[in-house]
């Protein structure tokens, strides 16, 4: 059990999905205000992981179109996160780093964006939130109100929790180009609202 153990314990001090006040719906905490914390909990390694920018012809569909942050910003939040690693250097290790949907029908889009921001990365992670459907888009994690909505449109909850994992395995096989993430966000994201549904 001794090497388990050791693995265990080397996992417990890296964070690597953290978000941003780059993140419309996120905290107006400070680069350095993560950092600090991330070293008076004892942690080694962090990863920022911003939503990244939706892609080109995506329309955000929550209400406040708040789901990402903007493209505007991405010169902003490198600039951020590299003056943090200048800073912090030999005390913890920094990535930079994204936290990229992946939206069915948007995957050409999606490449593209990573192959012009992946040389700037060095973690990303590759979540669902966004479920298509005959009449769109949903996001599938915004509110229970929303969620309510879901139900009766796809018939089920059921019928929303299979879409969400074929959506997911989806995300799993798509060619995204040699910058896709490596890693897959909170798989299990649909279920955020069980107790409720």
């Amino acid at each position: 059990l001794f090497p388990y153990t050791t693995l265990f314990r080397s996992l417990l001090k890296r964070d690597g999905h953290i978000h941003t006040r780059f993140c419309p719906h996120g905290t107006k905490d400070s680069i350095e205000a993560y950092v600090e914390r991330a070293l008076s909990l004892g942690l080694e390694e962090i990863s920022f992981t911003e939503h990244a920018p939706l892609p080109d012809g995506f329309t955000d569909p929550t209400p406040l179109q708040d789901s990402a942050m903007s493209k505007d910003d991405l010169d902003e939040y490198f600039a951020v996160i590299n003056k943090a690693k200048e800073k912090y250097a030999g005390k913890i290790i920094i990535r930079t780093g994204f936290e990229v949907d992946y939206i069915e029908g948007f995957e050409s889009e999606t490449a593209q964006f990573l192959n012009q921001v992946g040389p700037m990365l060095d973690d990303a992670i590759l979540s669902v939130h966004f479920l298509k459907s005959d009449d769109g888009y949903d996001c599938v994690d915004y509110s229970p109100e929303h969620f309510k909505k879901m139900i009766n449109d796809y018939g089920s909850v059921e019928n929303i929790y299979e879409n969400y994992y074929r959506t997911l395995l989806k995300s799993i096989v798509a060619d995204l180009g040699p910058f896709k993430p490596k890693r897959v966000g909170h798989i299990t994201l649909v279920h955020k609202f069980r107790l409720k549904f």
